[in-house]
This record gives C-alpha cells, structure tokens and sequence, in this order.
C-alpha cells in the first residue's frame, strides 16, 4: 500500500505540475518576445526624429554604424528613394508593406526576428526604420527560467512525495500491527491483542479483530472444560471395570484387564491435562518418533497375538525427533495400528516402518487388508463402518502440527499403505546421517488370508 500511495502521489504531482509548467514556460517566451520587440522598436522610434529631418546621409550612416556595434541586433533604414544605410538587408514585401501602410510591424524572419517602424520625410516620401533581433536576443533569459522553474518542481515533487510517505507509513504501520496480530493470533497466540491506533477505519479494524479473538478464547475454553468435563465422566465405569477384573479367578487375566484399565485410566487423565492446557503450545517440544512407535506396537503385541497377526516394525538405530508432543503422536500411532485391527479380519498382518531421511522423518504403516474403496473416510467424521470417523483425522492433524501430511494409497493387489511424513528434521536436534533399520517382528506367525473388512475410519 505505501508503494501504491507514493506512486499515486508521483503521478499526481508530475500531471499537477506539468499542467501549470508547459504554459508558464510559453508565457515567459512570449514575454521574452515581447521585451525584445519593444527593445527593437525604440530603437526604430529613437532613430525617428533623426530620419525625419533629412539629415547627411553620412552623419546617419555614422549613428547607424555606432548603434549597430554597441547592440546584438542590426538597424537598417530604407530610404524612400531605394538607399540602404546601415546593415545590409533585402528591400523585401515586409518593408515595402510598412511603406505604403504607414504602421508598425513586427514579424517572424529568418533567424529572428525584424521590426519595421516607418518614417514619414515631408516631400520625399515614406523610410523604413529596420531592426533585426536575433534568435538569441528573443529567447535571452529562457535558459535561467527553465532551469528555475525545473528546481521548483523538483522541489515541489519532493515535498509532495515527502508528505506521502509520512502519510502512508501513517496509514500501513496501524495496518501492519494490525496483520501481525492477526499472524500470532493464527499461530496459537491468543492472548495477542492489535493497538486501537491510527485512522477511525484501520482503528475499527483493530478492534473487530480484537473481539474476534476474545470470542475464540472463551470458545475455546469452553469447549477444553466441556471435554474435561466428559472425560472426567469416564472415571466412574474405569473404576467399576478394574473392581471386576480383579476379582476375575484367573490371575493372570485379571492382572492384563488391570494393567489395560490402568492404561486407559492414564490416557482419561492425559486427556483431562490436554484439554486444560494453554493452547499456545511450545516450539521446542518434540520426541523420538522410534521410540514411540515401539513403545506403542508392544503395547498392540498382545492382541496381535491372540488374533494370530504379525506385526514388523522397522526403526532406526539412533534417534529420530519430530516436534510432535509424544503423547500426540502415541495417539496417532495407535489410530493408525487399531484401524488394521478394527477394519482387517484376524490373521493379517502388518509392517510398520520409521525412516529418517533429508526431507524429514516418515512412518509408514502397511496392512494386508482390502484397503479404502469410498474416499469420503478421509473426510473428517465421516466412515463407511461403525466408528467415529475421527481415526485418520488425528494422524492427519498430527502431522500438520510438525509441518506435514498424511498420503493414503492403496496397494496391490490387496492392501492398504498409509505415509505419514513430519516435515524436515531440525538441524541442532536432528541432523541427518545415513539411517539403518533394525527389525522387530513382534510375533512371527503365519497369518490366514485376509478377508473383506470395512473400510478405514
């Protein structure tokens, strides 16, 4: 906007000052031919009296000689009987016109400009009084008045285009606080607040952003009590459901339901944290998505065994960060693992694999199932079977919080490859060296054919 306003105000002021300029300048030369003129014409009306009376001719030779030397113009007078006294010049129509009319003239000629001022001799009859000015007598003066009203110009352009940029940094630094803010406040910043400063209008601006975040702010805590509230909710029937497995006869058993209970009791409680955080989350949290990924596909290992599945996970022997809360990308691991459990049949298996290359960490989870024939699953909510739909939209929205996205494809002939990429890697935290995997099958055992399952959530 400051470029436009210094722009508009450049070529306003340049039409402005030309508008005025170029007949200014032709007044000044009209003015400089009219001085010259009337200066070419006393001379002529001087010479007059002199003329008139008949004097030797050599005497008026003499004066016209005098005068021609002492002037830049040329004085030539034209006696009624064909003499020519002083400069040489041709008896033309112009002269002979002057003759016969008796009036004065002055008119345009080669290289100037001649005043022709007639003079009456009683008994003889009608002198012309010559004089020639010059094209640089004509325009004497023009040079230094150019020049003088081109500085003035110059100067008026340059007071214009001062008051313009005053006026537009006026008018853009408001407007610029005003996107910053609205910058921070996208980025997570709600406590981030635009200054009522400026024009009414950028003014009014300021402060509808200003209620927009307010509102956002109590939206959105009502919305992280709301989910606090019903995850607290939940606390009652995981206390029923660990009352009941331990007092299961087999011990074994019940300790699994107790450590699963516990396990479900301690995501309730990540959840009642998360939803009563700030929203303004860190920039330098991150974690080791290896080691998430292994913690998490043990954590599975049980139930693949008893469905008879089995599970390959691939990782690298070092570290591989993203910046992704580790309880986040757990959540999203896990959605990715029990879709194959929810959506396959028992007995497929499945291959997940962590990578750590030059344009970022990936994870990459592979089935044997029938894959996704409707693509409405990728839409948040939506699913083809009974879940919530919201599975793949976590991973989704994971992976856009560390810079990313989610590719889903399927394979073939049977099966689904679901590519999470991270964004790339932070050089302090995670530089990039060649990567080797190591394997952990977590159960090797044959799995029976895949069958038809329901599609992804």
């Amino acid at each position: 906007m400051r470029r436009r306003l210094l722009l508009f105000t450049v070529a306003t002021t340049s039409a402005v000052i030309i508008a005025f300029l170029v007949p200014l300048l032709a007044m000044v030369r009209e003015t400089s031919h009219l001085r010259a003129d009337e200066a070419a014409g006393n001379v002529g009306t001087a010479l007059a009296p002199i003329v008139a009376s008949e004097p030797n001719l050599k005497t008026l030779a003499l004066s016209l000689q005098r005068i021609n030397a002492d002037s830049d113009c040329r004085t030539t007078v034209f006696m009624p009987d064909g003499g020519v006294l002083g400069a040489a010049a041709a008896l033309d129509a112009p002269v002979r016109l002057a003759q016969t009319s008796n009036r004065t003239y002055a008119i345009s000629v080669a290289g100037g400009r001649a005043v022709l001022v007639p003079v009456l001799i009683p008994g003889r009859g009608t002198a012309v009084i010559r004089t020639f000015v010059p094209d640089r007598n004509l325009n004497r003066g023009m040079t230094e008045a150019m020049v003088a009203l081109g500085a003035l110009s110059l100067a008026l352009l340059a007071l214009a285009l001062g008051l313009s940029a005053v006026l537009a940094r006026a008018l853009s630094r408001p407007l610029e606080e005003t996107a910053r803010t609205a910058v921070s406040i996208l980025a997570g910043r709600l406590d981030a607040r635009a200054s009522l400063t400026g024009p009414p209008e950028v003014a009014r601006i300021a402060g509808s952003l200003n209620l927009i975040a307010d509102r956002i702010s109590v939206m959105l805590q009502a919305e992280r009590e709301a989910v606090a509230d019903l995850s607290h909710r939940l606390r009652t029937p995981l206390t029923a459901l660990r009352l009941n497995a331990e007092n299961l006869r087999d011990p074994a058993e019940a300790e699994r339901l107790t450590a699963d209970a516990d396990a479900l009791e301690r995501m309730v409680t990540h959840l009642i944290k998360q939803a009563r955080r700030p929203s303004a989350r860190p920039a330098d949290i991150s974690c080791d998505l290896g080691a998430v990924v292994q913690e998490r596909t043990a954590f599975w290992s049980v139930l693949a065994e008893d469905q008879l599945r089995t599970i390959s996970v691939w990782t690298p022997l070092r570290e591989v960060k993203v910046s992704v809360p580790a309880e986040d990308l757990a959540a999203a691991v896990d959605a990715l693992i029990g879709n194959v459990f929810a959506h396959t049949e028992p007995g497929v298996s499945m291959t997940v694999t962590v990578e750590d290359g030059a344009s970022g960490p990936t994870l990459l989870v592979e089935d044997g199932g029938p894959g996704i024939a409707d693509p409405r699953v990728l839409e948040r909510g939506a699913s083809s079977a009974t879940s919530s739909g919201l599975g793949l939209d976590v991973v989704r929205t994971t992976a856009r919080q560390a810079g990313g996205e989610m590719v889903l494809s399927n394979l073939e002939p049977t099966g689904l490859r679901v590519l999470v990429r991270f964004g790339p890697p932070r050089a302090e935290l995670n530089p990039h060296r060649p990567s080797r995997l190591r394997r952990r099958p977590l159960r090797h055992r044959a799995g029976r054919a895949p069958g038809k399952g329901a599609a992804r959530s």
